[in-house]
């Protein structure tokens, strides 16, 4: 089948591979995520900002042991999303390529943001979900396209196109689950986006 083209993304089938390029700076955002990250950062980055101050204050003033235990756990964990998170929201503005061919399914960033490649064996692949996940203890917030695979004896998660707004996410599905049915997948298409 040639390739097609949509708004924002590209389906290019070939003998021995399907290829879907995602170019997420021309496609439809989820504004209410991003809203959310984006203000949480506005409130983290400072917090951080603050804390660290207070840290380098205390250290000259011979801080209470349970205080410093604390700044040593939470100090990385706060720098990590203050530097993290920009450069997630920075994953906006990349593109996302996924591959099915006979023996595996690759996900990968380019561009701006977090690189990201995560290559699932075709054994190991599990479901394709739609949705707001939910493991039990929690659900998610916002819809996710989830892909789970099974390396070992526990079930994992890979999220694709998070930024995009759920219509998008929904077309996605579609297309990527005619892709792994093509291919030969057996796994389980699961769309809950309006349940």
């Amino acid at each position: 089948m040639p390739t097609q083209f949509f708004n924002g993304w590209t389906c290019n089938h070939e003998t021995q591979r399907d290829t879907l390029l995602i170019d997420k700076k021309r496609m439809r955002k989820d504004k209410g995520l991003l809203i959310f990250i984006t203000l949480f950062w506005i409130i983290w980055a400072p917090m951080t900002l603050f804390v660290t101050g207070y840290a380098l204050w205390m250290e000259l003033n011979a801080p209470d042991k349970g205080v410093r235990l604390f700044l040593i756990v939470w100090l990385p964990i706060a720098w990590i999303g203050t530097i993290g998170i920009p450069l997630h929201i920075a994953s906006l503005f990349g593109r996302e390529i996924l591959t099915v061919d006979d023996s595996a399914f690759t996900i990968r960033n380019t561009g701006s943001g977090l690189p990201r490649r995560k290559v699932v064996a075709r054994s190991e692949a599990r479901e394709l979900f739609l949705g707001r996940y939910n493991d039990g203890s929690e659900r998610d917030s916002f819809i996710t396209l989830s892909f789970f695979y099974t390396p070992a004896a526990r079930t994992k998660r890979v999220l694709i196109a998070y930024f995009l707004h759920p219509t998008e996410k929904e077309r996605l599905f579609h297309v990527l689950a005619m892709i792994l049915r093509d291919r030969g997948y057996n796994i389980q298409l699961r769309n809950e986006r309006n349940a």
